[in-house]
């Protein structure tokens, strides 16, 4: 059963055929049936070790506090109600917390939780799916009242005014995809796919667009993405004195400013103004390293499934938001190293009404 196990796992970490994958895993179930297995040291952990945890214990093994974990079960309990699973949804959800925050194997959760391979793989995907179906309700882009605090918050930080939200990107390291692999190798020469996100002042993420291979300039995943179609279509739309920050990867607009580039001659005003923005824009690299303190598995994810990956990532950021909505603090930080920053010059992609919006706010500041 080792072995069937390691095969098990790497075909997860792999696959993206969902009707083999089902096959795969009725083969183990029939395996695992005449096969011993030896889980049981561990059959208890569920049952009768976590109900006894103390409080912060929980919260460092699973990365939520327990009543963010009840807040989650009440959202997908339904939804992932036993189907053919004798898994209570409960311990589901734990199993896929503990891949989430542990660079473990599946093997090694398995054997923790007293369950086989196959069950550990069948619960991973039922959660994420869950979760991953509750992302467009808790990933979202302010409004009302909402987008006011925003702006508020944003200018008490450093004075910036306008600010609805600050954008970057970030690389997730991967397995080499089967297809196309080279196109998913970054500028550090690892594999990898991107994370863009925009945040709040208080690091919730209200827009995430994930999956683009890691050698694609950042500026062109903003281009591909659902956040500037969104823009483009007036789905969302910025009132004049309202914009996205970011960096100088990114082409400036009327509704996403950038710095002014500096080439050692830049004015007052012009330096005031790039200071201001870069460290109001830091919270979306605070964001990113809350993120990934949080969910370790998203700091080397052992998997070329892409589209495993990619509901993952949402998902993360999807519990990374419902934490920050249930007052559940931070644990750790990552000093990110895998931020997009590419420096490129975006003057030739500017607009006329970003200079002038940009010089004014320049100015004012």
């Amino acid at each position: 059963m080792d072995n069937l196990g390691a095969i098990l796992e790497d075909f997860l970490l792999a696959s993206d055929d969902s009707d083999e994958y089902e096959e795969l895993l009725q083969i183990a179930s029939n395996v695992s049936h005449n096969t011993p297995q030896e889980v049981a040291k561990t059959i208890c952990y569920y049952e009768k070790t976590i109900p006894k945890m103390r409080d912060g214990v929980f919260k460092s093994h699973f990365r939520l506090k327990r009543e963010t974990v009840e807040v989650l079960m009440q959202k997908i309990s339904i939804e992932c109600a036993d189907r053919g699973l004798n898994i209570p949804v409960q311990k589901q959800l734990l199993i896929t917390l503990w891949i989430y925050a542990t660079p473990d194997s599946y093997r090694s959760v398995a054997d923790r939780f007293g369950v086989s391979v196959s069950s550990v793989c069948r619960v991973v995907h039922r959660i994420t799916d869950c979760i991953f179906a509750l992302s467009p309700t808790i990933i979202v882009w302010p409004t009302g009242q909402r987008l006011y605090s925003v702006i508020e918050g944003f200018r008490s930080l450093n004075g910036f005014p306008g600010v609805v939200g600050a954008l970057d990107g970030t690389h997730i390291e991967i397995k080499a995809p089967k297809k196309h692999h080279s196109s998913y190798i970054n500028r550090k020469d690892y594999h990898s796919v991107q994370l863009q996100a925009v945040c709040d002042n208080k690091l919730r993420f209200t827009s995430a667009f994930t999956g683009m291979p890691g050698s694609v300039h950042d500026a062109r995943v903003y281009r591909l993405s659902p956040l500037a179609k969104n823009i483009d279509r007036k789905s969302i739309i910025f009132d004049a004195d309202h914009h996205v920050i970011a960096d100088a990867a990114y082409p400036l607009k009327n509704f996403l400013l950038t710095p002014f580039r500096d080439t050692g001659s830049l004015t007052v005003d012009e330096g005031n103004y790039n200071f201001k923005l870069s460290s109001t824009r830091m919270v979306i690299e605070r964001s990113f390293g809350f993120l990934k303190g949080r969910f370790r598995r998203l700091i080397k994810f052992p998997s070329n499934n892409l589209k495993f990956v990619v509901k993952v990532v949402i998902v993360c950021c999807t519990l990374h938001n419902l934490c920050i909505d249930n007052d559940d603090a931070f644990i750790d930080f990552i000093t990110d190293s895998n931020l997009v920053n590419e420096r490129a010059e975006n003057a030739s992609n500017s607009d006329e009404s970003g200079i002038s919006k940009r010089t004014r706010i320049a100015s004012q500041l």
